[in-house]
């Protein structure tokens, strides 16, 4: 009676600790941030540097899941370095999520970054740009140039952009 006792005590307390440690089912990156951004064209951002607005879009593939997730915009003045500093946020984000740096393209006009992990992808975009300045010909100065940036930040899954399209084949 007690080995039985003890038995079933010890089978319904392996029970408890693995109902206790099952995770739920982990969500695809992309599919996380789509339903975050459900629904929004632009967002808000707001960090110690200033606040600035972006434009969000969205890639699906052929069978209608996301693929892609798109953040971008243009910033002048004071936003720039909000933005240099929502950029460098995302860069130390990824990188602690375990993306590695893949691809580093630096230009005097700016950067291409591209971080990976496994099928997921992030490629981030900065461009400068100075405008020309404008001459009004009514004998007042010339409205002057202005410096602003062009930003994006792009999430991406490899393996759902082609969707049904696609096949494995073994080389």
């Amino acid at each position: 009676m007690n080995s039985k006792l003890f038995l079933i005590s010890t089978l319904l307390f392996a029970q408890v600790v693995n109902a206790q440690t099952t995770k739920p089912p982990a969500i695809n990156e992309i599919d996380r941030l789509c339903q975050k951004y459900k629904g929004m064209d632009s967002v808000e951002i707001t960090n110690a540097y200033g606040t600035f607005y972006a434009y969000i879009s969205v890639e699906f593939n052929d069978e209608g899941k996301p693929k892609e997730i798109s953040i971008s915009g243009s910033v002048a003045g004071a936003e720039i370095q909000a933005v240099e500093r929502f950029i460098n946020d995302i860069i130390i984000q990824k990188k602690a999520k375990g993306y590695h740096e893949v691809n580093s393209d630096f230009i005097p006009t700016g950067y291409n970054i591209a971080l990976t992990k496994g099928y997921l992808y992030t490629r981030i975009s900065k461009k400068y740009q100075d405008t020309e300045p404008i001459h009004l010909g009514n004998g007042f100065d010339p409205i002057p140039s202005m410096h602003y940036i062009e930003f994006s930040v792009t999430d991406g899954d490899v393996k759902r952009a082609a969707g049904k399209g696609s096949n494995n084949i073994d080389f």
